[in-house]
C-alpha cells in the first residue's frame, strides 16, 4: 500500500519531508506573487494543493522513490496549469473596479432568500444520507446519477454563500448574511467535509479584499465573533469525525495522495486499463454518448487507483489532480491530447468569464465565485474542471441564445414602429 508506506517514510525522514514542504511553499508564495505582487491570494486552496502535491514529488525525488523522468512531468504539466491559472486571475483582477461596483445591482432578499433556502436544503439531504448513515462515504451517492442534478446548482451556489455574505457585511448588513453563511457552514459539516468550509471562507475573503482593493469593515467585536463561530465549526467538524491533530496533518500530506499512487508505483497507468480516450479527456460527455468505460464507475480515476492500491475502493479514494491524471492516462504522442485538454479548460473559462461575468449585469458577477472556485480546484481534480467546463458552455450558450432573441425582438418591435 504506498499510502501506508510513504507516510511511514515521511516520518522516518520528517527532516527531508519538511525540507522539500519549504522549498515547496516558496515556489508557492514565489508564483503568486510574481503574478499578483502578494504572497497569498483568491487563489488561496490552489497555492495549498500546489504546495503540498510538489511536496511530495521533491521528498519523493530525494529518497530515489521517483524518477528524474517522472519529476519534470510533473512540473511540466503542474506549471503548465498553474501558470495559465494565474494568468485568468489577474485578468480578473483587471476589471475589479467594474466588478466590485456591479456587486450593488444584485438583488439582496432575492438573492439571500435563495442562498439560505439552498443551505438549509443541503444540509437536510446530507443529514439523511451522511449523518443517519454513520460510516458511509459522501462519494458513494454523490457518484449516483440522481445526484448529477444537485451538482450544477452546488457549483455555483456553495462559492457564493461563502462570497456574498462577505460583501453584505461590508455593507452593514448582520443578521443576513450570518445567516447565510450559518447556513452553509451547517451544510459542510453535515456532508462529512472536514472544515473545508475554513478555506472557502477564508478564500471568498481573500477574493472579495482584491476585488474591493481595500479591507473588508467590520467591528472589532464582529471580527472576533466570525473568528471564534468559524473556529468552534471546525473544532466541531473535526470532532464529529474523530480526526485528531495527526490525522489531521496525514490529511493535508494527503493532497498529495493521487500523486503518490501514481507517480510512486511501478507501473503508472494500470489505473487507466480499459478506459476510453473520451472518457479520459471528459467522462460526462463519453458517459452521455454511452461510453461503457465511463458508466463502470470503477474506472472512476479514484477509484481505480485504490482499487490498484488496496484491491477495492470502497467508494473512496484520492482526487485526480492534475499531474497524476495526465502521466496515468497519457503516454508519448498521447501527450497532446492531455494538453489540449487543459488548454481548452482555460479556453472556456476565459470565454465564461468575459461573456457571462463581465459582459452581464448583476447576475453576471454572481458567477464570479463559481469561476474563481472552478480556477482553485482544476489542478487538484481534472474531472470537477471538465464538470465546470459543461456547465459554463451551457451558460454561454444560453446568454448567446438570450441575447439572440432579445435582438429579434427589439428589431420587430422597431419594424412595427417603422411600420
Amino acid at each position: 500500500m504506498l499510502i501506508v508506506a510513504t507516510i511511514s517514510s515521511i516520518a522516518d525522514h520528517l527532516l527531508v519531508y519538511l525540507a522539500s514542504l519549504l522549498l515547496a511553499g516558496l515556489m508557492g508564495i514565489g508564483l503568486n506573487y510574481i503574478f499578483l505582487r502578494r504572497y497569498v491570494s483568491g487563489l488561496m486552496f490552489l497555492q495549498i494543493s500546489v504546495v503540498f502535491n510538489t511536496a511530495i514529488i521533491l521528498f519523493g525525488w530525494t529518497i530515489g522513490a521517483v524518477s528524474l523522468f517522472r519529476v519534470v512531468h510533473f512540473f511540466f504539466y503542474q506549471w503548465t496549469a498553474v501558470i495559465g491559472i494565474y494568468w485568468i486571475y489577474r485578468r480578473i483582477l483587471q476589471n475589479r473596479a467594474r466588478t466590485f461596483l456591479r456587486l450593488s445591482q444584485f438583488n439582496v432578499t432575492a438573492v439571500s432568500a435563495l442562498l439560505v433556502s439552498f443551505n438549509l436544503i443541503m444540509f437536510g439531504l446530507f443529514f439523511c444520507l451522511v449523518v443517519q448513515n454513520e460510516g458511509a462515504s459522501r462519494i458513494e451517492f454523490m457518484t449516483a446519477a440522481w445526484f448529477s442534478f444537485f451538482r450544477p446548482v452546488m457549483s455555483i451556489l456553495t462559492p457564493l454563500s461563502f462570497f456574498v455574505p462577505l460583501y453584505l457585511l461590508d455593507c452593514g448588513h448582520r443578521l443576513v448574511p450570518l445567516s447565510i453563511l450559518g447556513s452553509s457552514v451547517m451544510s459542510n459539516i453535515a456532508s462529512g467535509s472536514k472544515a473545508s468550509f475554513v478555506l472557502g471562507v477564508i478564500g471568498s475573503l481573500l477574493l472579495y479584499e482584491e476585488l474591493k482593493g481595500a479591507r473588508l469593515v467590520l467591528s472589532r467585536a464582529l471580527r472576533w465573533f466570525l473568528l471564534i463561530a468559524m473556529s468552534l465549526s471546525a473544532v466541531l467538524a473535526l470532532e464529529r469525525l474523530d480526526v485528531n491533530l495527526v490525522a489531521l496533518a496525514e490529511r493535508f500530506v494527503r493532497f498529495g495522495e493521487s500523486t503518490i499512487m501514481v507517480y510512486y508505483a511501478d507501473d503508472a497507468s494500470a489505473a487507466a486499463s480499459g478506459v476510453s480516450t473520451l472518457a479520459k479527456v471528459h467522462r460526462g460527455v463519453a458517459k452521455f454518448v454511452g461510453d461503457r468505460s465511463a458508466a463502470d464507475v470503477d474506472t472512476a480515476f479514484g477509484f481505480a487507483l485504490s482499487r490498484e492500491d488496496n484491491g477495492a475502493h470502497n467508494f473512496a479514494g484520492p482526487n485526480a489532480a492534475i499531474s497524476s491524471y495526465m502521466l496515468c492516462n497519457y503516454s508519448g504522442w498521447e501527450n497532446l491530447i492531455g494538453l489540449a485538454s487543459i488548454f481548452g479548460y482555460l479556453a472556456v473559462v476565459t470565454w465564461f468569464i468575459e461573456r457571462c461575468v463581465h459582459r452581464q449585469g448583476a447576475w453576471g458577477v454572481l458567477l464570479l465565485p463559481f469561476a474563481v472556485a472552478s480556477l482553485n480546484g482544476f489542478v487538484q481534480d481534472y474531472y470537477q474542471g471538465m464538470s465546470d467546463v459543461t456547465l459554463m458552455l451551457i451558460a454561454i450558450l444560453a446568454s448567446a441564445w438570450i441575447g439572440v432573441t432579445t435582438f429579434a425582438c427589439r428589431s420587430v418591435r422597431s419594424a412595427h414602429g417603422a411600420a
